[in-house]
């Protein structure tokens, strides 16, 4: 003889935990030291030139904002996993050789943005992790990202959280910006924690990034007079913006 089970009605939730270029609405650069050459395969030795250098890394969002560097001894250097502490791929940025990596755009942002910034990154010293809007770095029109205090600044004004990224350890930082704001606001996150503490300088002055004649610079700052300064030292294994 045959019993039939009786019917049952169970409940199921799917999920996934990987990064997709739609996975975030509003992605506008995705930059992932597994896939510096944004085939979707892990990168090794074979794809990059002597020395391992980067000429492009490229944008894994659906933006296309690859950001590049077209001078070899500025050319920031793919490091294998198998030699770095965590089993991880980074990119070196060496203060001494001026290494950074720049884009001609502003990812589309202008005024003050809401915006959100996630990066896993080691320094080795203080130094700017990533400069965007007027590339004439004029004050107010820039906003750029510390990672030694995890502060935000503006050129004339900003907003230190009191810590940042230890030296010379892995760490994930998250700063966030609304809309609208003024330089005393703005979140900085260190391993998922905020961090509350610090100082704020022109609390009141708000950014206007320009809706042109813009960049977006990686590894180093424009200062007031458009040089380039506060070179960053250290890896950077990943960053969303």
């Amino acid at each position: 003889t045959f019993n039939a089970a009786p019917d049952v009605t169970v409940d199921m939730l799917v999920s996934e935990f990987n990064l997709y270029a739609n996975s975030i609405p509003g992605l506008k650069l995705w930059l992932n030291g597994f896939d510096v050459n944004g085939d979707n395969l892990a990168d090794t030795t074979g794809h990059f030139g002597p020395g391992n250098k980067v000429s492009m890394w490229k944008d894994r969002s659906d933006a296309g904002n690859h950001v590049t560097q077209g001078t070899d001894v500025n050319m920031p250097v793919w490091n294998d996993p198998s030699t770095q502490t965590n089993g991880k791929p980074t990119i070196t940025f060496t203060r001494s050789s001026q290494q950074a990596l720049l884009l001609n755009n502003a990812l589309g942002l202008s005024g003050h943005p809401s915006m959100t910034v996630i990066t896993v990154a080691k320094k080795t010293t203080t130094g700017m992790l990533m400069q965007i809007g007027a590339n004439t770095g004029a004050p107010g029109n820039v906003i750029s990202f510390h990672p030694g205090g995890g502060g935000i600044n503006y050129g004339n004004g900003g907003k230190n959280f009191g810590g940042g990224f230890p030296a010379n350890a892995v760490t994930l930082g998250s700063w966030r910006l609304k809309n609208p704001a003024t330089y005393a606001d703005g979140q900085f996150f260190q391993n998922g924690a905020e961090l509350t503490g610090g100082s704020i300088d022109n609390g009141g002055g708000t950014a206007n990034l320009p809706a042109s004649n813009n960049e977006l610079i990686l590894g180093v700052a424009r200062n007031a007079s458009g040089a380039l300064e506060s070179w960053f030292n250290g890896n950077i294994s990943e960053l969303l913006v």
